[in-house]
């Protein structure tokens, strides 16, 4: 590890350069080595002084999308939990999307694969999906609202919190059919909305999607956890925590990290 220092991505950097490569893909590619690097020190428990990447992405620095990602406000979430008459897939997709937003926007595949071993003392651990074994592993209370929907679809059968099917073609095919009723929760909302607001000449509240529209997808809800969580000036980087992000910069895994209380305090706030 102490061989890889800055000068060999400089290096890299000016080669990709002179043969016409992007600013934006060389990016990417020194992007991809710095994840193995953290992941090896990780993994290893190194702690290095010195940091192999410091500096070497000024001149292929990449603009950040401001584009605002998809979300629902606060508002929309208490319509969404409101909603009752729903056929049972459609119940199911919701609760299961509200799931997701309870626990600090996880991800669908996460929730899915969560096993039992891995709820204790009413708190949540995962270990993000897109991370394997040597990932960033984090835990979030259980709060009522999330408890509610665990208790009511809870398998006692296996060592998974839920029933479905647990292979990849199972998780897909309960991905889209969430995804198909989600859709229809939010089209049948809002025709019936609209066909009110023409009899009474009066404004009725929709499942919008913020900032330009679009479908209530699984994605959503984890962008909207993030969203309220900064309207009510939640520091970003506890909203991270929340959220399984793992902070930038190798050294940020051996910080202090928010207290227990302190997160579940903010958590509260973001889905009460």
């Amino acid at each position: 590890m102490s061989d890889i220092e800055s000068h060999i991505f400089e290096d890299f950097k000016t080669i990709r350069l002179m043969k016409g490569n992007k600013k934006n893909t060389i990016h990417k590619y020194i992007s991809v080595f710095k994840a193995l690097y953290n992941k090896a020190c990780r993994h290893y428990k190194i702690q290095n002084e010195v940091n192999p990447f410091q500096d070497v992405f000024k001149g292929i620095t990449v603009k950040k999308n401001r584009t605002k990602k998809k979300n629902v406000s606060k508002e929309t979430i208490k319509l969404l939990e409101s909603i009752t008459g729903l056929s049972s897939g459609q119940e199911r997709a919701l609760d299961i999307w509200l799931l997701e937003f309870y626990l600090g926007g996880q991800d669908l595949y996460d929730i899915y694969y969560l096993k039992k071993e891995f709820i204790s003392n009413g708190r949540a651990y995962f270990q993000r999906g897109k991370l394997d074994d040597d990932g960033y592993q984090f835990d979030l209370k259980i709060f009522d609202k999330a408890q509610k929907i665990i208790d009511k679809y809870l398998d006692t059968k296996t060592v998974y919190v839920f029933p479905w099917r647990k292979n990849q073609a199972g998780y897909k095919t309960f991905r889209r059919n969430m995804q198909r009723d989600l859709q229809k929760i939010q089209n049948n909302w809002n025709a019936i909305a609209e066909d009110k607001e023409k009899e009474t000449g009066l404004s009725q509240q929709k499942i919008t999607i913020e900032p330009l529209g679009g479908i209530l997808a699984n994605k959503v809800a984890r962008h909207s956890f993030a969203t309220i969580g900064k309207r009510l000036f939640i520091p970003e980087k506890l909203i991270m925590e929340l959220q399984g992000h793992e902070i930038e910069g190798i050294n940020s895994v051996y910080s202090d990290t928010y207290t227990e209380n302190v997160r579940d305090e903010y958590h509260q706030k973001i889905i009460y």
